[in-house]
């Protein structure tokens, strides 16, 4: 790895790369620093440029990696190496293209360990969530973001709380349009949707539910099983720790 002494390379266990698109080999780069990093446990890629696209195509071993922060053509490297028993994995770059793509993903990367999980989709697909609720049972926390269209339908968020049933562990929800609807819009369940009322039904079907967020400003959370749903900003979740 350029810059960095093979013998301290060999013993990295967390990696955050930044880079530009001046880098027209930032694959080779960053195959090349996780080659040279054999115990390397977290990976953090906080962009995206095209010159990454080609990692997609070819397996990106990392066998001991149990937390992911990056785009999408990285993440399917990973998954189509041996795949690590990840904790956490999050694709806030780059949005996953297809549904197809989506359930790739949670299917070849051992889900059964996450605890964690934020995925960034191009359009909303029910199946995902759905997926997800039936793969990795000890997820924590959920986050579904769509870059395109409309969001989850009033009848998915009508019935998810059956698909909270097998997250027993589940303590946030964060599912919305990266794009705020207009209220009213056609086919916009997030738009029409009561964020309090279903908070409170879903925190039935889920009682360890402590947070629920169907925008990208304002989450709804709670102190402890049964207690009451209120209105937070983000900050003020954050400061309050509710998770």
């Amino acid at each position: 790895m350029a810059g960095v002494p093979a013998h301290t390379a060999a013993q990295l266990t967390s990696l955050t790369m930044e880079y530009t698109d001046a880098f027209s080999d930032m694959a080779d780069i960053l195959r090349t620093a996780v080659g040279a990093s054999p115990l390397l446990q977290h990976l953090y890629l906080p962009s995206h440029f095209a010159s990454l696209n080609t990692l997609g195509l070819l397996a990106l071993p990392v066998p001991h990696l149990v937390t992911f922060s990056g785009p999408f053509c990285v993440a399917l490297g990973i998954a189509l190496a041996e795949p690590p028993a990840l904790t956490h994995f999050a694709i806030t770059v780059q949005s996953i293209p297809s549904t197809a793509d989506a359930l790739f993903l949670i299917d070849h990367i051992r889900s059964t360990s996450l605890i964690n999980i934020a995925l960034l989709l191009k359009h909303w697909d029910d199946q995902v969530f759905s997926r997800i609720a039936e793969v990795s049972p000890r997820c924590e926390e959920v986050g579904i973001v769509c870059e395109g269209g409309c969001g989850p339908s009033q009848t998915f968020l009508s019935s998810l709380g059956l698909h909270l049933q097998r997250l027993a562990s589940l303590r946030a929800v964060h599912i919305y349009p990266k794009v705020a609807v207009p209220r009213g819009k056609s086919g916009s369940g997030i738009a029409s949707a009561d964020p309090r009322a279903f908070a409170e039904v879903w925190g039935l079907s889920s009682p360890q539910l402590r947070r629920v967020k169907l925008s990208s400003s304002v989450a709804w959370a709670r102190r402890w099983e049964n207690g009451p749903w209120d209105r937070y900003t983000l900050k003020e979740v954050d400061e309050r720790h509710f998770v």
